[in-house]
């Protein structure tokens, strides 16, 4: 269950007003065991005032703050993957004599039920926006100047304690081995400030010009700190001075940089019909060294408004309500790395500088530090230039409207980690700007609106629809390489027989504790190169074995579809977005899609029952598949085959590769407004109800296999559980992630 609840206050006069608006927000999550809560408070207030005609002071200040408390599983884990691994339908909470089980400890439940481990994020921003406006020469030279200065106050308190199961009368045990608690502070300050100019000379009835130029400077600070002990005497009293844990650690960390830019802007247009531009950014960056910190990203285009020429209006009439072409070329620079990454830093640890030593020395441990890692030898601004030619049609007295926009996107001095170094060198190579890319892509949207009488009231309705594609290549350091690319094994069927099987290829490359070799109901791996044996070879562009590029996870084809409709102050609206291409495979320990597949305590999905898993008659030596018929989509359940680092599901092939395209109805609101003369009535100048319901339903292509996932979501998890973004084994898999989630709204809008 969610609340909120928002109010604003707005007045003004000529020369001076105000804006003050506030919100609360909750939600109480969505876990029926577990207190999980999130609460969060928005303020904002803006206004201005002209203290003489030609001089305006504005402020926009807001505050925010927020809480978040959820319920946590010990160790980091996701609770979803517990219940996968662990909450078997069958096995039962406690004891009979009212002790936790095994089950109900390490699924998560205990702690859960407990409510003595969780993590609680507290988050407070506060922004404030001062500016300074200057008529100097009215309607001619303006500037402009303002000053940001925004705070950040975060923490995070995490608390986990240890739980004991019993599995017999004298039996007992715990999830692990020691209790803890844990504060870590962010504090972030950040500045900006700006001096614009701008220069609008008469030139003119026929000749419109302006020109801009500018400055502006950010800084930001970043400090954190972490304190860890172990040892909760009192689960349900957090503090560090009730522990009596020996170990315990304290940290502190920060980062900080700025940046100055100057830019500047020339606009000309002829008669509205052409018109053409100019714009340019100088920028220093403090994340690069001294040689390399200043970039130049120069843009310019130029436009045709051929629907406002004499020879076009004279023969399209009142059909044609405005047509321009637009050309632009324009580069920008990307300087959204860490800090410090072309400095030679010196670490003990993942996040100290010094440490002790573990070894005694002379009767103590000494600190000491690392010989620092490799740095790149150069480090710049990454350089995006685009390309692009677009159309805007718009027709029947603006009631329909087309837009079309094809572009070539070229990214070079592209950050990522540099080529392989010998093993020898005894340090892993450093990222750096090494790579290029190429994206090519188009874009395109259509709308039409209109109104008309219905049963004596005005009827209006709006249609648009959007549709966009894009595709990116890296043309250096792996030339040619599509992003997003899927290599992996190709398949033709299901073994029909052992017969058959053992006349394919060798399968002594899988490993998983029991399949050395195929047999009826397994895989039919093809041997691309010929060489009798399925094998990845070293896994490089020269040698992959038979490994072969067989899909593509990046989304493709991506659309949306909006349908509008208002009369006698009732109103419906939709929003439908989706995907019309996307490949998906499941990561190793993905036990939503994989079951027992993945480990044999896992469950079994609904699909995979019945004739959609083979059916292996084992009364003779040559196995036979007794349901090819039915055409299977489960080879011969194996347990650990999609959980063992060369398992024959671990890799990916084209059999189990999944269609992750979808649609998805985004959003549906139905309202009524009543009418004024009612509100008036009842001292209100308006009233609306309303109902909004969001991802109210989702259909793909996917589902015909497996209906565990979200296919808007296929992500392993979150990150404030653990790491999950690397694949693997004894990693979360996908599916693990905080779902994507139904809701649905009531609400009401009064204005006075």
């Amino acid at each position: 269950m969610a609340t909120s609840h928002s109010v604003t206050v707005q007045s003004g006069k000529k020369d001076a007003n105000w804006y003050v608006s506030g919100r609360y927000y909750g939600h109480n999550g969505i876990y029926k065991v577990g207190d999980e809560k999130y609460r969060r408070y928005n303020f904002r207030a803006k206004g201005s005032v002209k203290i003489r005609p030609w001089m305006a002071l504005s402020n926009n200040i807001s505050f925010m703050k927020s809480t978040y408390h959820q319920p946590m599983v010990n160790n980091q884990q996701m609770i979803t993957r517990q219940l996968d691994l662990y909450a078997y339908p069958f096995a039962i909470l406690r004891n009979p004599d009212g002790t936790w089980t095994e089950t109900a400890v390490r699924s998560g439940y205990t702690s859960f039920a407990e409510g003595t481990s969780w993590q609680e994020n507290s988050k407070m921003t506060i922004s404030s926006t001062s500016a300074l406006t200057l008529d100097i020469i009215r309607n001619r030279l303006k500037l402009c100047a303002d000053f940001t200065y925004r705070a950040g106050r975060h923490g995070r308190d995490k608390m986990e304690n240890k739980y004991t199961y019993w599995s017999g009368t004298d039996v007992s045990g715990t999830d692990k081995a020691s209790s803890s608690l844990e504060n870590k502070t962010y504090k972030t300050d950040y500045i900006s400030t700006s001096v614009v100019g701008t220069l609008t000379p008469g030139l003119g009835r026929y000749n419109r010009l302006s020109i801009m130029a500018g400055w502006n400077l950010e800084d930001y600070v970043q400090k954190t700190s972490k304190t860890y002990r172990q040892g909760n005497l009192y689960p349900s009293k957090p503090s560090f001075t009730l522990m009596d844990g020996d170990y315990y650690s304290t940290e502190s960390g920060g980062k900080s940089w700025g940046l100055v830019g100057f830019f500047t802007r020339v606009d000309y247009a002829l008669k509205d019909r052409y018109m053409a531009e100019f714009s340019a950014r100088y920028d220093g960056s403090s994340k690069f060294p001294t040689r390399s910190k200043w970039g130049f990203f120069p843009s310019v285009s130029a436009g045709w408004r051929i629907s406002d020429e004499p020879w076009i209006r004279s023969c399209s009439g009142q059909c044609l309500s405005n047509l321009k072409l637009r050309v632009s070329v324009g580069s920008l620079g990307n300087a959204n790395i860490d800090p410090y990454q072309y400095l030679e830093t010196m670490r003990a640890t993942g996040s100290s500088s010094v440490a002790n030593t573990t070894i005694v020395l002379n009767g103590m441990r000494v600190p000491y530090t690392s010989v620092p890692n490799l740095v790149p030898d150069n480090m710049t601004w990454e350089k995006v230039t685009t390309y692009n030619i677009g159309m805007d049609l718009s027709m029947f007295a603006d009631k329909f409207s087309f837009t079309a926009d094809l572009y070539r996107r070229r990214t070079t001095d592209l950050y990522t980690v540099g080529p392989d170094l010998p093993h020898v060198l005894g340090s892993s190579a450093p990222s750096g700007n090494y790579a290029s890319l190429k994206t090519s892509g188009w874009e395109l949207s259509a709308g039409w609106h209109d109104s008309m009488r219905l049963a004596g009231k005005r009827f209006s309705y709006s249609v648009k629809a959007m549709l966009w594609d894009s595709r990116s290549y890296v043309t250096s350091y792996y030339k040619g390489m599509e992003i997003g690319e899927i290599w992996g094994f190709k398949t033709d069927g299901i073994y029909a027989s052992n017969a058959e099987a053992e006349a394919g290829p060798s399968y002594s490359f899988f490993k998983n504790g029991e399949m050395f070799r195929a047999y009826a109901g397994d895989l039919k791996f093809v041997d691309l190169d010929g060489d009798g044996k399925m094998s990845v070879g070293n896994r490089t562009l020269s040698d992959h074995g038979d490994l072969t590029i067989i899909g593509n996870q990046s989304p493709r084809l991506q659309y949306s579809f909006g349908i509008s409709l208002n009369w006698n102050g009732i109103g419906l609206s939709m929003l439908w977005q989706g995907v019309g291409k996307r490949d998906w495979y499941p990561w190793t320990e993905s036990g939503f899609f994989w079951g027992k597949w993945n480990r044999a305590y896992n469950a079994l999905m609904k699909s995979q029952t019945g004739d959609n898993r083979v059916k292996v008659d084992k009364s003779s030596d040559n196995w036979i598949v007794t349901n090819m018929d039915k055409r299977p989509y489960w080879t011969r359940m194996v347990s650990l085959a999609a959980n063992r680092n060369n398992g024959p599901l671990t890799w990916e092939n084209d059999h189990y590769l999944q269609d992750a395209s979808y649609i998805r109805l985004k959003n549906l609101t139905l309202d009524y407004t009543f009418p004024l003369a009612m509100c008036r009535r009842i001292g209100l100048s308006g009233l609306k109800l309303y109902f909004t319901g969001e991802n109210l339903f989702t259909w793909s292509p996917m589902f015909r296999h497996t209906d565990m996932f979200d296919p808007e979501v296929i992500s392993s998890g979150d990150s404030d559980f653990e790491n999950t973004l690397t694949p693997g084994l004894g990693k979360t898999g996908n599916g693990y992630s905080y779902p994507m989630l139904k809701t649905y709204t009531f609400g009401i809008n009064l204005t006075f």
